[in-house]
């Protein structure tokens, strides 16, 4: 992957597809960085230039360790990589935590963003069962400051991927069997800069509730009762919103099926065309 000097860090990146205007940009969520990989290689994204990037912590891009980016740092990380790849617009396609960034980015520069993808957010100040899923991913931080990392992860990965037990199989199959050691030494990423700026993370639903670009919703018929209810809430603020739904699938969805959520994307940006 290439670097680029954003916001005074190293930031890693590849640019992939098609030479051409019809960007999208693609913002992992929480511990397999390259998750995005099954989905991005499809033929069905072939005629769209694609960005990829790790984002701070991830990989070899890095961040200030004294003072760990907050969600709309995030925001600009993403929005100035754009800017100096000259991407004046692009389709923003997002999963899991990566979903709240987009939406910051979408309120911070509504010009270069055309599109949302957002993939079930973890939206959870604003729905019923988000103080229960928070209180499931604090038991995995209990682990994580016990030393007991292999335990955190797959107490995490057990409460975000809820509905599929052959997780860690699909993760093997899709990303290698070195995924899973890899994500672990991300754990320090994920408690130490995500779940700091999830908590300090303020957003203002007018904001949302004003946003007239086109958002799509992708979500797992199997996905845990806290993620169904965050895509009734993306209904309530987005009337306009198209969703794509993914049969036998959860949290993990683009890696259980990369091929229906590759066409599903292609779909929505032809749709939508910048």
């Amino acid at each position: 992957m290439d670097k680029a000097k954003i916001n005074g860090y190293d930031l890693e990146y590849s640019v992939k597809g098609a030479k051409s205007e019809n960007w999208v940009v693609f913002i992992h969520g929480s511990v397999f960085e390259d998750m995005f990989v099954p989905v991005m290689s499809n033929s069905a994204l072939s005629d769209y230039s694609i960005l990829h990037y790790h984002r701070s912590g991830y990989g070899d891009s890095d961040y200030n360790k004294s003072s760990p980016p907050s969600i709309n740092e995030l925001s600009s990380e993403c929005l100035n990589l754009m800017k100096s790849l000259d991407i004046e617009r692009a389709h923003i396609v997002s999963h899991s935590y990566a979903g709240l960034i987009a939406l910051q980015a979408a309120v911070d520069d509504p010009k270069k963003v055309h599109s949302l993808t957002l993939m079930e957010p973890p939206l959870a100040g604003f729905v019923t069962d988000g103080e229960e899923f928070g209180k499931k991913l604090e038991n995995s931080f209990n682990l994580y400051q016990q030393g007991k990392k292999f335990e955190s992860l797959d107490s995490f990965l057990k409460v975000v991927f809820e509905g599929t037990e052959d997780y860690r199989k699909i993760i093997d199959t899709q990303l290698g069997d070195k995924a899973f050691d890899k994500a672990l030494s991300i754990l320090d990423t994920l408690f130490q800069l995500e779940f700091p700026a999830l908590l300090k993370w303020r957003f203002d639903t007018d904001n949302a509730k004003s946003m007239k670009l086109p958002i799509l919703s992708v979500r797992g018929s199997d996905s845990a009762t806290f993620f169904k209810q965050v895509n009734l809430l993306l209904q309530t603020w987005f009337p306009h919103l198209e969703t794509l739904d993914v049969p036998n699938a959860s949290h993990i969805l683009h890696m259980q099926d990369p091929d229906l959520v590759a066409k599903g994307l292609e779909s929505f940006f032809s749709r939508h065309p910048i």
